[in-house]
């Protein structure tokens, strides 16, 4: 969750580095050692549902043993694999009551998805199980466009590297790096997906 975005949301919101169980306050996390604290009082009943969504969000994602393992470097992969690979996405527009049946067109499409892990308000990763490689850059090329067009959307995609379970190097770190490199990228604005074969990447 974007600290950002809850501020912009609750500018009256304070950061602190452990949750407070104080009478007349909410507390929502927003990572692994943040939380936002909110006065009850000062919400409306519309910003208490809004409160209540977030927070049922990040329990959701905080439970997803994939999340743990390739953003927070925690435990173990959830079940065994040789090749992973990830498809990053940022949505610079889309339409709320669309967003649920993009997600399963995208599942749809990518037919070894081992899972989706949101990263921020508008940024998703699909986890790609590539044991058996499956071209997503064929995919992509065939159907973006219709994507885009069907369910109200603006992309910006990039394919991360197809890497093995067995390497050397932590995956946590690989996976960091390339979201680094997306965030770049996205911030161009360009619904042209990018590939990393076609980008300097230091891993590889």
């Amino acid at each position: 969750m974007i600290v950002k975005e809850l501020l912009d949301w609750f500018p009256q919101a304070q950061i602190v580095d452990q949750p407070v169980d104080k009478e007349g306050y909410l507390t929502l996390p927003v990572s692994s050692n943040q939380w936002v604290l909110l006065e009850e009082a000062g919400l409306s009943e519309r910003e208490k549902q809004l409160v209540a969504l977030l927070t049922q969000q990040e329990q959701t994602i905080s439970l997803n043993p994939w999340y743990s393992y390739l953003i927070e470097g925690k435990g173990q992969a959830p079940q065994s694999f040789k090749k992973l690979q990830v498809v990053y996405c940022h949505l610079s527009y889309y339409q709320q009551e669309n967003l649920t049946s993009w997600l399963d067109m995208m599942k749809t499409l990518f037919p070894n998805c081992e899972t989706v892990l949101q990263v921020g308000a508008q940024d998703y990763l699909f986890v790609l199980q590539q044991d058996k490689y499956t071209s997503v850059r064929s995919i992509l090329t065939d159907t973006l466009e219709a994507v885009e067009y069907d369910f109200g959307v603006r992309l910006s995609i990039m394919l991360g590297q197809v890497w093995s379970q067995a390497g050397n190097q932590s995956l946590t770190d690989l996976i960091k790096a390339e979201r680094d490199l997306f965030k770049l990228v996205a911030s161009r604005s360009s619904r042209i997906p990018y590939f990393f074969s076609t980008l300097p990447l230091e891993y590889g």
